[in-house]
């Protein structure tokens, strides 16, 4: 996992480079968040390295979306594969949350 912040933008970004066990996500990315010095408008979430969105998966990423709300905080997902913004859409999360 890469995690880099943009203070300009109050981005944070966290790249993803394996599939961690259900539950874990949300509790690295609310790690995170709390060491963050600023309040990001932005989460950027990119999978780019997840070949296949599984249930669990789906679930922490519905999760983290219910965290970074209360924190007035956007998310966007980055880099799905077309599998995987074929999975965001039939399921329809790309409604939900930003798909780019």
């Amino acid at each position: 996992m890469q995690v880099t912040i943009h203070n300009d933008s109050l981005t944070m970004k966290i790249v993803f480079s394996t599939v961690f066990e259900s539950g874990a996500l949300l509790e690295i990315v609310h790690e995170q968040l709390q060491k963050c010095d600023f309040r990001p408008i932005e989460l950027i979430l990119d999978i780019s390295n997840i070949s296949m969105l599984h249930s669990p998966l789906l679930g922490d990423i519905v999760s983290i979306y219910t965290h970074v709300q209360r924190r007035n905080t956007e998310l966007i997902v980055t880099g799905a594969n077309p599998f995987n913004q074929t999975v965001l859409k039939h399921t329809q999360l790309d409604k939900l949350f930003s798909v780019a």
